[in-house]
């Protein structure tokens, strides 16, 4: 890599990538345990919080690198934020089975988004 600032910011989207799936886990064990609604919600709070705070520092980055997909990735951005915050609210009114609708988002997120796009993104980033 030819810039050192990038190298870091590579690094750190790489270990919140890391936070991102031990968020994950955390929600698929309180899934599995039966947990009650409050604590579900509150783990559905810090994934949202943690997408939201992840997608702004990649989007800083892509605009940094004028990355040429920043369109398409931010419109991904929008539209996981946008589904997660619905299951919230339908969680919010006692359908905690909406839990295993975000975990499912989730882990097709994992799949098709931090697998594919995220890692086009971080090659950009590196060249």
């Amino acid at each position: 890599m030819s810039n050192p600032k990038t190298a870091e910011e590579c690094e750190r989207i790489q270990a919140q990538h890391q936070l991102f799936a031990g968020i994950c886990a955390h929600l698929r064990s309180a899934i599995v345990a039966g947990t009650h609604q409050s604590p579900l919600l509150e783990t559905v709070e810090s994934l949202w919080a943690y997408m939201a705070a992840h997608f702004a520092t990649e989007e800083h980055l892509m605009v940094e690198t004028d990355y040429p997909e920043l369109q398409q990735h931010r419109m991904a951005h929008a539209f996981a934020l946008s589904e997660l915050h619905r299951l919230d609210d339908v969680c919010r009114v006692g359908d905690t089975a909406a839990a295993e609708d975000i975990l499912a988002i989730i882990e097709e997120w994992e799949v098709s988004h931090v697998a594919v796009a995220d890692r086009e993104m971080l090659d950009h980033l590196k060249h």
